[in-house]
Order: structure tokens, then C-alpha cells, then sequence
């Protein structure tokens, strides 16, 4: 299990207080830029994504129409450790580079070698996708490339080295910002599709730990109910709601598994014990791909706002997603006619774009939420297979 670096404050605080003054600084040396970033010949271009599983999934559709738009081209991406697992699983992209962004605070020598290494490349066009981190504009600005790419986001501060900085718009979606971001250099979304591949080895793995359950398909129902990253507290539902909501559940003879992080073993302790032999817990037990395996096995998931919705949207899988505070319209779930979004419209939903921006004075505003509410939607989706209805 690799080391997640969402809502590490030491990163945080480095990329803002050392990486703005940083890509500042490099900006007043002037480089040689090329006029045309849509160049047809392009034969390499370089993608840097190291965001969340969440944001990843979002953009491939994206990836696709770019590698499609260049004949011949050679694609690269750099992720982190938060984000390879679902770069892995795509077969379509040539050269997929991990980017240890913890490591660099151990070993500053492990920046430049890296930076190094990826110039030898010699990209033609860079194309950095993150919205607000200093340290993939610095990656960009310091890998040797002919043209490069990014967001300029209000406040953040990381543009100033970019031949093309496309806006980044806190009112749009943010696959709609990708498709915005491509337009820049002349691309065009080709409406491509992502669906999260599992092997047969993670389907295996999901009938095992059914087996292991005594539960049968389609007879029981996921929570998955925590986040990652940054002030992530804001985007969870209380622990005590989902235990009303699985009480409710279990009286209508439904079994509950719940799936997260190893992390979240603690913390799933007071849901599974309230209810021994209806409540089973998988929290640090599966990869990705077997959560997912296991989900698609499900009656229907209950979730926050994370990757995992993200994912289960493609497959279009009934689900419910308690947002709280985070806008739907922001960072709802995509491409799916089978989800319910539960949200609360409080000062903070306004603010939150990138991830960080929560400053509402109710800190529990989802809590406005309730296990009725919840448990009535589940019910209504199971009974008639129509969210709305």
C-alpha cells in the first residue's frame, strides 16, 4: 500500500510558501516559445496529473481525445501515489510515471533527477491539469518542452510560466474545465466514455469475501462513507448516521458492507459492532479494483464525495452520494441516471472549488442531512429502480 499524500499539511505549506516565490522567480527567465501549440506533428507530448482518484477519472476522457488527436503521438503522464492505480489500469497510454511528491521534502536531489530524466524526452507539448498545486507547474516549467499548458486559478499563483494559462472557472464542472482547457489548443471532446477496468482476479477476490460474508449478490447494500485529502472532516457524514441508516436497512433484512482505507478500520469499529452479522467490514482489505468489484455486486452504494463515486458513476450503478457541502454541480457524478445527490446549500458549497476552501461557520452543515431522508431515497431507488421517483 503506497503512502497517500492528499492532506499532508508539510506538502501544503511547501508548495505555497516555496513554490509560488519559486515559479515567480523562474518566470523572469525568458525561454524561446514556439507559436502553435497545435501542432499536428507533435509526436511526444507529456501529461502531469498527480490529484486525486476522483479527478483523475474525470479527465480521462479527456486523455483519450488528446491521444486520438495526434496521429503517432507517443503519450506520457506523471502521477503521484495518489492517482496510479487508476492510470495503471489504462492500457492506451504509453508511458505512465510516477512522481513521489513526499519524497521530495526526504531527498531535494530526487526533484532534480527527476526533472532531468523527463528531459531527456524532449517533449513537444506539455500539458499540466492540475488547478491550484505549485508543484506540477514547477514540474512543468523545469522539464524541457517546446510548448506548455496549465490553469491559471484565482489566487493560486501558478501560471506565470505557461505559453497558453487557460482560465480555470469555479462554476463550471471540472471535466468541463478539461474540455474548456483542450479547446485552448485547438481540441475538440470526442464525448469518449471511461469505464474503470477490473481483472478477473479482483472479481474473484469480491466472490470470496461474499462467500466469506454468507451473502448472497444483490442482497445487500455498500457504505462507503469516508473521504482523503485536505479539511476532508467537512465532506463526511456522521458515523452515527450511518449506523440510523443501516438500522433501518437491517429491518427490512438488508446486509451492509462497508468498504474504505486501511485507515478506516478504527473507525468503522462502532458501525459493525452495533450490528454483528449484518454489518460487515472490508475497510484495508481490498484493492481498488475489488472494491469496485464488490460494489457492482451490490444493490446499491451509499457514499461520500470521493473517487469511488466517481468511478461507480461510469458503471452507472444505482447510488446514492451525500455531498454536504461541496457543490454537485461542481463535483457531482457524471454520466449516470441512477444516483440521488444529497447536498446542503450553505455558505461554504459557494466557496469550495478546489478542495480546501471550506470556511463556514456551521462546520457540520451536512449533518443537516438526515438518516430518514436517506433511508426513504434508498428504499424508493430499491423498490421502483428509479432515483427520482
Amino acid at each position: 500500500m503506497v503512502k497517500k499524500e492528499r492532506g499532508n499539511r508539510l506538502l501544503r505549506s511547501l508548495d505555497w510558501y516555496v513554490g509560488i516565490p519559486l515559479l515567480f522567480i523562474l518566470s523572469t527567465l525568458k525561454r524561446k516559445k514556439i507559436k502553435d501549440g497545435n501542432n499536428r506533428n507533435i509526436k511526444r507530448v507529456l501529461v502531469i496529473k498527480l490529484g486525486a482518484i476522483g479527478d483523475t477519472v474525470l479527465l480521462m476522457p479527456v486523455l483519450k481525445t488528446i491521444k486520438e488527436s495526434f496521429p503517432g503521438m507517443v503519450l506520457s503522464v506523471v502521477g503521484s501515489n495518489d492517482n496510479i492505480e487508476v492510470l495503471n489500469r489504462v492500457d492506451w497510454i504509453d508511458d505512465i510515471i510516477l512522481f513521489d511528491i513526499s519524497r521530495t521534502v526526504k531527498d531535494p536531489l530526487y526533484l532534480l533527477d527527476f526533472i532531468r530524466k523527463l528531459s531527456q524526452y524532449k517533449f513537444q507539448l506539455t500539458m499540466d491539469f492540475e488547478p491550484w498545486s505549485r508543484i506540477s507547474a514547477l514540474l512543468a516549467t523545469l522539464i524541457r518542452s517546446e510548448y506548455k499548458v496549465g490553469f491559471r486559478s484565482r489566487w493560486q499563483y501558478r501560471h506565470y510560466n505557461f505559453d497558453i494559462a487557460v482560465p480555470h472557472q469555479k462554476n463550471l464542472h471540472e471535466r468541463d474545465n478539461y474540455e474548456k482547457y483542450i479547446e485552448q489548443i485547438g481540441l475538440q471532446g470526442n464525448n469518449h466514455k471511461f469505464i474503470f477496468p477490473i481483472n478477473e482476479l479482483e472479481e474473484k477476490k469480491s466472490e470470496e469475501i461474499l462467500q466469506e460474508f454468507q451473502i448472497s449478490h444483490r442482497l445487500f447494500v455498500v457504505f462507503h462513507p469516508w473521504n482523503a485529502g485536505y479539511k476532508k472532516w467537512y465532506k463526511e457524514w456522521n458515523t452515527e448516521n450511518y449506523i440510523k441508516l443501516a438500522e433501518r436497512l437491517i429491518s427490512r433484512e438488508y446486509s451492509i458492507v462497508v468498504t474504505g482505507s486501511p485507515q478506516d478500520s478504527v473507525r468503522v469499529k462502532p458501525i459493525i459492532e452495533k450490528y454483528p452479522g449484518k454489518i460487515f467490514s472490508v475497510c484495508g482489505r481490498l484493492n481498488l479494483g475489488e472494491s469496485i468489484a464488490l460494489i457492482k455486486k451490490s444493490l446499491l452504494l451509499v457514499t461520500a464525495n470521493t473517487g469511488i463515486m466517481h468511478i461507480v458513476a461510469t458503471f452507472d450503478h444505482p447510488m446514492i452520494a451525500i455531498h454536504g457541502p461541496v457543490s454537485v454541480q461542481r463535483w457531482g457524478p457524471l454520466e449516470t441516471t441512477n444516483c440521488y445527490n444529497f447536498d446542503v446549500h450553505c455558505y461554504c458549497s459557494s466557496l469550495y472549488n478546489h478542495g480546501f476552501e471550506f470556511k463556514c461557520r456551521n462546520k457540520r452543515c451536512i449533518d443537516e442531512i438526515s438518516p430518514d431522508q436517506v433511508a426513504e431515497t434508498v428504499f424508493r431507488m430499491l423498490e421502483n429502480g428509479n432515483p427520482k421517483t
